[in-house]
């Protein structure tokens, strides 16, 4: 699968953002968060995000942000 076919499923899924690096570029990660310590065989890593409402990290209730952010992991699963 090339990088244009996984950025396309990735905003179909959802994604606001969608990134491919090479591995090398975490040549400098500290041990125990470079990729290849979670997965020795990896090659890419794929980083996304999703916009979050900023207002509702000012309510004085904490479930407008609990609501957005279950909305937002759910998409992950």
């Amino acid at each position: 699968m090339d990088s244009k076919r996984i950025k396309e499923i990735m905003f179909a899924l959802g994604a606001d953002l969608c990134g491919i690096a090479s591995i090398d570029r975490f040549d400098n990660a500290p041990k125990g968060y470079h990729p290849l310590d979670a997965l020795p065989t990896c090659k890419s890593v794929i980083s996304f995000g999703c916009r979050f409402p900023v207002g509702t990290l000012n309510c004085k209730s904490n479930i407008p942000y609990t609501r957005v952010r279950n909305s937002i992991t759910s998409k992950m699963n």
